[in-house]
């Protein structure tokens, strides 16, 4: 094991677990205040830094949606 990088591998295990955590509050506010833009702009954000394309992507479908609502 590569004892020099132990500590970089911990910080991004770290830092993965408070993705994690920020997604699971993230979502569940969600749920009580769908549509709100900026809960959906920072799912948007945290699932591309996570490599979840799909969420992102359906997460910014519903951003457009409420953009195109905005315009009617």
């Amino acid at each position: 094991v590569d004892s020099a990088h132990a500590p970089r591998d911990d910080a991004k295990a770290g830092n993965q677990g408070r993705r994690d955590e920020a997604m699971t509050m993230l979502k569940d506010t969600l749920k009580r205040h769908p549509g709100d833009r900026g809960i959906l702009q920072a799912l948007v954000s945290f699932s591309r830094m996570a490599g979840d394309v799909t969420a992102a992507l359906r997460y910014a479908e519903q951003l457009a949606v409420i953009a195109l609502d905005d315009l009617a």
